[in-house]
């Protein structure tokens, strides 16, 4: 019965992300991290379930990243508590998918703008330990990808499809009653992925939180540093949502700006 109500809801969520991609907008769960702008599957940071959810077995988190490099992914996420629900400490199953594409130069003569596709997904297992103001969860598992190039590069070790194995960890927590802080980290052994964020926030209104966020992410292609703002955990006519944008150095194609906008229900 719960693993019917958890396709229905990936099905949704991803129906939502596919318009959120036309509107171009990034969502993702009190990331989000986003998706991966340079075609890592697991630049996308959920972040453990906010002590203030409601009794949900399912919690989905969608998310929408740009960059003004010409990068565009949308992801779903998908977390299912294994018995009880996710105020409970217990186990977890998640399931994730990700799509987009991103623009880079080639190195070598001649020069070429090159355009990677990305579809990619991951199945895991976990544990998250819930106490009354903070949360954090472990994850390990599977995870496939599968990238094409509009025009071959022979450089680019990030392309083909394959399969690998991916851990991530991630926290909510708040320090006070008027700050929240969370962070989220993963990797995997595809291409040597890894992605970090880290966010910290002070309270404007109830639930509703501002201040700075802070990422780093990579894989075999690219390294990439990002420093912003963030507003999280206002909400929308039953959903709940985050916006964050401000600067990115990307070590391959350059300086620029990002833009995040995260999403996220259960029931």
């Amino acid at each position: 019965m719960r693993i019917g109500i958890l396709c229905c809801s990936l099905v949704m969520a991803a129906s939502a992300a596919g318009d959120a991609v036309a509107a171009d907008w990034f969502t993702g769960r009190g990331s989000a991290a986003a998706p991966s702008d340079s075609g890592s599957i697991f630049a996308t940071s959920p972040v453990a379930s906010a002590p203030n959810d409601d009794n949900w077995i399912v919690a989905v988190d969608s998310s929408v990243s740009g960059t003004s490099q010409n990068s565009l992914f949308g992801n779903v996420v998908g977390t299912f508590a294994a018995t009880g629900h996710l105020k409970q400490t217990g186990a977890r199953v998640r399931v994730d998918a990700l799509a987009g594409s991103y623009s880079y130069k080639t190195t070598t003569a001649p020069i070429q703008s090159i355009r990677s596709t990305q579809m990619a997904g991951s199945g895991l297992v976990g544990y998250e330990w819930v106490s009354r103001n903070t949360t954090a969860a472990i994850y390990v598992g599977v995870a496939a990808q599968n990238v094409s190039l509009s025009t071959p590069d022979p450089l680019n070790k990030v392309q083909g499809t394959s399969i690998g194995a991916k851990i991530s960890g991630e926290f909510y927590t708040r320090p006070s009653q008027n700050t929240m802080a969370s962070g989220y980290a993963s990797y995997t052994t595809l291409h040597n992925s890894y992605y970090t964020r880290l966010k910290y926030g002070w309270a404007i209104l109830d639930d509703t939180y501002v201040g700075p966020e802070v990422a780093v992410l990579g894989d075999a292609l690219y390294r990439q540093i990002r420093a912003g703002v963030h507003i999280t955990g206002f909400k929308v006519a039953g959903l709940q949502f985050g916006i964050s944008g401000g600067y990115v150095r990307d070590f391959k194609t350059g300086s620029g700006f990002y833009g995040i906008l995260d999403a996220r229900f259960g029931f």
